[in-house]
């Protein structure tokens, strides 16, 4: 994960942090699940934040125009934030698509493993069986 400043946003790149062998044990899909998704998280929180952008100049939008009506830039937003902010927001919704493939093809492998394959590397959990009333004798009245 690198991050660079554009034009004045910082820019976050996800796709070099992305694992591209799955693991085999089950613990550690499940740590790879959790990474991916605090990552998820991330990428997230990083649309949010340059939608806000989009939200900021005029409500303008991923599709609003940027141009008036005689073909000049408009000069009520700034024209290069907006660009900029589309852009982000295009490649971290394909970086979400990558992440969220991920997290699908692990949770798939996970689903797959037998249980005892699941439980390896954890504590043995017995299951414990509710306390049983005694039969009823009739009306306690």
């Amino acid at each position: 994960m690198t991050t660079e400043v554009i034009n004045g946003i910082e820019v976050t790149d996800y796709r070099q942090s992305v694992q591209v062998d799955l693991p085999t044990s089950a613990q550690g899909l499940r740590d790879y699940i959790t990474k991916l998704s605090e990552e998820r998280d991330a990428v997230q929180a990083d649309i949010d934040e340059h939608s806000a952008v989009l939200r900021r100049e005029k409500n303008v939008g991923m599709d609003g125009k940027l141009v008036d009506a005689d073909q000049y830039p408009r000069s009520d937003i700034d024209v290069v934030a907006v660009r900029t902010a589309r852009q982000q927001v295009i490649r971290l919704t394909n970086d979400m698509r990558t992440v969220m493939g991920l997290v699908e093809k692990a949770l798939y492998k996970l689903h797959k493993l037998t249980p005892q394959q699941q439980n390896e590397g954890n504590e043995v959990r017995e299951r414990v069986q509710p306390p049983t009333r005694p039969p009823s004798c009739g009306y306690m009245g």
